[in-house]
Formats: C-alpha cells, sequence, structure tokens
C-alpha cells in the first residue's frame, strides 16, 4: 500500500459543483457564486465543474484528524453511515440502499450496512469490492469555512 495522500492536521479544500447566479458574470466574483447542494439554484444557467471553482470562493475544509489503513471488508457500520450510505427504518428494522438496483422511480433495500456499502462502492468508484484489499482511512473535521480564511486564522494563533 502506497503512502497515504494525506497526514494529520493537513488541510482539505473541499471542491463543490458551481454556477454564477443568473444576471452575473464570471468576472464579479462576490455574492454570484451558488453551490449544487441539492438545495434548489433553479436559477443556475450552467453547472461547472467542481474542478474548476475558484479556491477563494471554496467554503468547506476538511481537517485531518486521523489516517490508518485497514481491509475494506473490515469496515465498521458506524464508518459506513459517515461515508454517506443511505440508511431507513423499514418495518421496524434498519436497512441500507441498494446503489446497484436504485432507479430514479424505485428505491431498493438491503438488509445489511456492508451489502449496501458494496453496493456503493462499486457504483460510485467503479471498482471491484475485493476480498481482503487494503484502503487507507481518513477521518477529518469539517470546518465550514474557506481553506484561505482557516489558515489565516492558525497563524494569528
Amino acid at each position: 500500500l502506497e503512502n497515504p495522500a494525506w497526514k494529520i492536521d493537513d488541510l482539505i479544500c473541499v471542491k463543490e459543483a458551481w454556477g454564477l447566479i443568473a444576471g452575473n458574470n464570471e468576472k464579479e466574483m462576490s455574492w454570484s457564486i451558488a453551490y449544487k447542494d441539492y438545495s434548489g439554484s433553479s436559477d443556475i444557467e450552467k453547472w461547472h465543474s467542481p474542478s474548476s471553482i475558484p479556491r477563494a470562493a471554496s467554503r468547506l475544509t476538511l481537517k485531518v484528524k486521523g489516517v490508518r489503513h485497514e481491509i475494506m471488508q473490515d469496515i465498521s457500520d458506524e464508518d459506513i453511515e459517515s461515508m454517506g450510505v443511505w440508511s431507513a427504518i423499514r418495518d421496524g428494522r434498519k436497512c441500507y440502499l441498494d446503489y446497484y438496483k436504485t432507479t430514479n422511480s424505485q428505491i431498493w433495500w438491503l438488509p445489511s450496512a456492508i451489502d449496501a456499502f458494496e453496493s456503493y462502492w462499486e457504483c460510485v468508484y467503479g471498482l471491484e469490492f475485493k476480498d481482503s484489499q487494503y484502503v487507507w482511512v481518513i477521518d477529518f473535521e469539517v470546518i465550514n469555512k474557506n481553506v484561505d480564511l482557516v489558515l489565516a486564522e492558525m497563524e494569528k494563533t
């Protein structure tokens, strides 16, 4: 396993899909950015790739709190949920979203977190969920500020 991309206390600038609010142009950055966080923003004519967001427009920073490697299949239910795998209570039992079968018109559920994680992993990353595959696990704290503001605050202390 190669060295991890990050180490404890590193800051990661979160990149998000973004757009300009109708009526503004790309040279007027202040107060004209909208983020595609699925909460609306129907005024946006064109969404831009997260990779093209100006650093000054980022609004979230991740601070690395822990780095470790583990066998992927040893992931805990808690870590599976922290990765964003959806769960729900159905008929009095906890179940998890099946990322393979679910479509826009029908939601399918699985009985175990690890089954849902396998479906999530293969759908999102396009990688096979192999036995005994080692992965890096990065634990982080979400800071609701631009990375440059976080760095400036750190320099003051």
